[in-house]
């Protein structure tokens, strides 16, 4: 069994690895091997150091949340408890219901009133309690996107930096010239490498962050993201491969600096201004990267210009099958975008990201409530004081 094992996986690696599948006709794997020609050209056991820079860059962003982000947020008025209405009472039945359906229908109440011999006022309530116990809370957005914004700054002008001086940057006739004997320069070799290892972590955390309307996509992206890094590492493409990470990095920091301001704006409506002008600059940047230089300058060069350098092997098909999803979801995300800046013009102001679920919940007989008293605990949090009595006294 175990020679039947070796056997088949030694037959999958020699097809995986084979030369008509990675490189262009008459040329082997022996021809690439590095050499004291002062020429040197990426191997796959290099992309072992991805897995101790994504462990190293959990740990700091751990770090860097607790007691930077966190206490920062806080400091600008975000709470952990401020957006939570009240903790609803344990109840068996209820609790049970809602495990199954977390919005009752009007013959679901008159059923659960008999049950639990609770007015329909009551159960309303901790349906709409339960639910916001179970919605993520702004501060630990607020912590997120403050990572996020960080490396994105960080590693964007760093790949402006190591890419500024490189000729085929600017004359894109050069990114597929003299290839597959691509020289990979030291601070290539880090920038890839680090950036690789932000994704793994991403796709680590992935599971345990805020969860949005687009996770699945987020998954899909970035298992397209590290896709793309690792074949095009392994293929001596990173003149490609890093012009995509800089352009991909443009936008993002502007993005994650909107959504920070936007949190703070949940509590302090000063900030709102601030807001809209970081999304229409993020939308601005947004659509000349995304929509413009990815699919004019990368696109164009790996899809029509490329085959003239080393013609179609099953290289050539996959990294831009996994460009051209990229570029789905840019049209995706673009929608989303367009949706959002739709209600500013509207509304007068940037809503909350589209991707997110509701924050706060807030019942149609409080919010149509004609009394003149309210308490504001964050975004679309409002509370009568009549009705906190209510609720308090339900308890009792």
């Amino acid at each position: 069994m175990m020679a039947l094992l070796h056997t088949l996986w030694k037959s999958i690696s020699s097809t995986f690895w084979s030369e008509w599948f990675w490189l262009p006709t008459n040329v082997t794997w022996e021809q690439l091997e590095n050499s004291d020609n002062g020429l040197f050209l990426p191997k796959v056991g290099d992309i072992i150091i991805v897995l101790p820079l994504a462990v190293l860059l959990l740990v700091v962003r751990k770090l860097f949340e607790r007691y930077f982000a966190s206490p920062l947020g806080q400091y600008l008025g975000l709470s952990l408890t401020g957006e939570i209405i009240e903790k609803p009472t344990p109840n068996i039945i209820l609790e049970k219901f809602f495990l199954n359906n977390k919005k009752p229908t009007d013959a679901d109440f008159v059923a659960l009133q008999k049950q639990t011999d609770s007015t329909r006022r009551q159960i309303e309530r901790w349906f709409r309690n339960r639910r916001n116990q179970d919605r993520t809370k702004t501060l630990h957005k607020f912590t997120e996107s403050s990572w996020r914004f960080m490396f994105y700054l960080l590693i964007f002008w760093y790949g402006v930096f190591v890419l500024h001086n490189k000729p085929w940057v600017w004359d894109r006739s050069l990114t597929f010239k003299g290839w597959p004997y691509h020289h990979v320069p030291h601070d290539i070799f880090w920038y890839y490498a680090i950036e690789a290892g932000f994704y793994v972590s991403l796709l680590i955390s992935v599971f345990s962050d805020v969860r949005r309307k687009d996770f699945w996509e987020m998954v899909v992206h970035h298992f397209c993201t590290l896709g793309l890094m690792f074949t095009s590492y392994i293929g001596d493409l990173l003149r490609i491969g890093s012009l995509v990470l800089v352009v991909h990095d443009a936008v993002d920091y502007w993005l994650e600096a909107a959504k920070l301001v936007k949190y703070i704006a949940t509590v302090n409506k000063k900030w709102q201004p601030l807001c809209d002008i970081l999304f229409v600059i993020f939308f601005i940047i947004w659509i000349i990267t995304r929509l413009i230089i990815f699919p004019v300058w990368i696109l164009y060069n790996t899809l029509f210009l490329a085959p003239s350098y080393f013609g179609f092997p099953p290289l050539y098909f996959l990294i831009n099958g996994m460009l051209v999803a990229l570029q789905i979801l840019h049209i995706f995300w673009s929608i989303i975008i367009g949706k959002i800046a739709w209600n500013a013009i509207n509304k007068g102001e940037i809503e909350k990201d589209e991707r997110s679920d509701s924050d706060i919940e807030v019942s149609g007989e409080e919010e149509n409530s004609n009394k003149p008293e309210f308490i504001i605990n964050g975004s679309h949090n409002l509370r009568s004081r009549d009705t906190q009595q209510d609720m308090v006294n339900s308890h009792k």
